[in-house]
């Protein structure tokens, strides 16, 4: 019993570790605007690596003071696990 309850706290462990990853980053698709994030150079280059199509299309401008998860009804190929993609790329960003 005890080393299933050890397992289990090492396991939680490491996937909690990701997301206090997440939290500490300077840019996330949650924390910062859509126009905070393409009209910065940096932030927009690692955008572009996992939704060029959807950075480089001029009706974005038109969802610059959103964020990322609130047009995902309107762009069906921004899914979770994109937005999740978009996070990681923006956590490299200093």
């Amino acid at each position: 019993m005890r080393k299933l309850l050890l397992a289990a706290a090492a396991a939680t462990a490491f996937m909690a570790a990701p997301v206090a990853f997440a939290d500490d980053a300077k840019y996330s698709v949650e924390k910062n605007t859509i126009g905070e994030l393409v009209q910065n150079e940096e932030t927009k280059a690692a955008l572009m690596k996992v939704m060029p199509d959807l950075i480089n299309n001029p009706d974005l401008s038109q969802g610059y003071e959103m964020k990322f998860p609130d047009i995902v009804q309107y762009v069906p190929d921004l899914t979770p696990e994109k937005l999740k993609q978009m996070d990681e790329e923006l956590a490299k960003v200093k």
